[in-house]
């Protein structure tokens, strides 16, 4: 009787050599992984339709509860530079309310580069609080799209 050769998938990492805590650890942040990716692609849909039609409130209300999601999850799973961005994002998206999204393209580019840069902080799982470098210019930019009315 001839066995079949094994089967590995290279694209999904083996945990065994670590410890139930580990692999729990790992499972959750894949889990907190996915379901963040959701939601900054769910951003990236929303910005696009209130800047196209302020009136949608709807649209509105779920792009600020996902970036106020986004913010607590990162919290709660260490994440604090992340978090500290999603919230950053979440203010400048009150003022680009407050000005019925009237925003200027340094603005609207300053949220795509947000959540690019957000998204690439997710991928990577890097050390994930030692982004200050990264993180004070975008906080500077968005102070400064404050400051000019957004």
């Amino acid at each position: 009787m001839t066995s079949a050769p094994l089967q590995v998938d290279m694209d999904r990492p083996t945990h065994g050599h670590l410890s139930a805590g580990e692999r729990v650890r790992i499972e959750l942040l894949d889990e907190f992984e996915q379901i963040s990716l959701g939601r900054l692609a769910k951003v990236e849909q929303l910005w696009a339709e209130v800047s196209h039609d302020p009136s949608r409130e709807a649209a509105t209300t779920t792009l600020l509860r996902e970036w106020h999601s986004l913010k607590g999850d990162a919290r709660m799973m260490g994440y604090v530079s992340l978090g500290q961005l999603a919230q950053h994002a979440e203010t400048l998206v009150h003022a680009a309310r407050d000005v019925g999204f009237q925003v200027s393209p340094t603005t609207s580019q300053l949220m795509t580069e947000i959540r690019l840069t957000a998204v690439r902080w997710l991928r990577e799982r890097t050390e994930p609080n030692a982004r200050t470098s990264e993180l004070a210019p975008l906080v500077e930019r968005v102070g400064a799209a404050l400051l000019a009315g957004v």
